[in-house]
């Protein structure tokens, strides 16, 4: 039997070929869910925290990021504290709807505390006018990070970024450490809200 193929065609076995194809699919359906986490921090910023606030969905691996909302983001001026600049920014890359810096004047908050047994949260937050917002951050066995907003004692907003680290939130470079030298823009503080 002839083949159909030119002469200088190369033959690879069936298995190498799936083993490709199967590659080809798997990247093209992550493009398409676009799994990446966009950073809302600037160049010359260290991302703190930076989270998809859309719908989850529950899978049998944990809570997945639908990616159909916005980002919330914490920057620094540094990877580590203490920190001259921090920010909290929400909206999309181009579209930030919250742009909002911590000053002397309206400090930012921090704390951590234990939920479990292997669990705790580190919590940023502020106050803006009669609104205060929180970013928790599961820490531990825990995985996720939680935005919560309440006018003056009443929660108006929760949103969870899911479970999986790389694909629902990012962490760091810049850290949390409660011990470090603090700065004036930022206070160690336990939650104003019973949560």
């Amino acid at each position: 039997m002839t083949s159909m193929l030119p002469k200088n065609t190369t033959r690879y076995p069936l298995s190498f070929v799936l083993a490709c194809s199967a590659f080809f699919y798997t990247s093209s359906a992550t493009a398409q869910q676009g799994n990446e986490v966009p950073s809302l921090c600037q160049t010359d910023e260290s991302n703190l925290v930076s989270a998809w606030m859309g719908n989850t969905v529950n899978t049998e691996s944990g809570i997945r990021n639908k990616k159909d909302g916005k980002v919330v983001s914490i920057c620094t001026n540094a990877d580590k504290p203490p920190y001259k600049k921090v920010v909290y920014r929400y909206g999309l890359p181009g579209k930030i709807e919250l742009d909002m810096p911590a000053s002397e004047s309206a400090p930012f908050y921090m704390f951590n505390r234990s939920t479990g047994p292997h669990m705790g949260e580190d919590l940023v937050f502020f106050k803006n006018g009669n609104y205060t917002y929180y970013v928790v951050i599961a820490t531990g066995q825990g995985n996720g990070v939680t935005l919560r907003i309440y006018n003056d004692k009443k929660m108006i907003f929760k949103r969870f970024s899911g479970n999986f680290d790389g694909e629902d939130f990012i962490l760091g470079p810049a850290e949390i450490d409660l011990e470090a030298k603090k700065s004036s823009i930022y206070k160690i503080k336990k939650a104003t809200h019973d949560f």
